[in-house]
């Protein structure tokens, strides 16, 4: 029959692998350095601060999220929780390098 056109079938293509391992470090590396850039920027008691700040963010987002879930609340949730992450990194740096020894 002239008139009827095959339909194309089509594959998919197969994504290749993701090591999980590579991923959680690539993420690690992002967060250190996004919390030396802190150390550069903010004192023993800004970073203490922004901890606070950070950690309350996170809880309001979460909550918010379980109110009302959405991709935007889970967005607002994982930006808070990774600004938190960062914050947090950037404090343990700084305590860790107060501890160790002059010399």
């Amino acid at each position: 029959m002239p008139g009827r056109r095959k339909q194309q079938s089509f594959t998919r293509r197969r994504r290749a692998p993701v090591n999980p391992g590579s991923q959680q470090q690539e993420i690690e590396h992002t967060i250190d350095r996004a919390a030396r850039d802190l150390l550069l920027n903010y004192g023993p008691a800004e970073l203490r601060a922004l901890v606070a700040r950070s950690r309350e963010a996170c809880q309001y987002a979460d909550q918010q999220a379980q109110i009302e879930p959405s991709p935007q609340a889970l967005r607002r949730y994982n930006s808070a929780a990774r600004t938190l992450a960062e914050a947090e990194r950037a404090l343990s740096l700084m305590e860790e390098s107060l501890d160790r020894p002059v010399g």
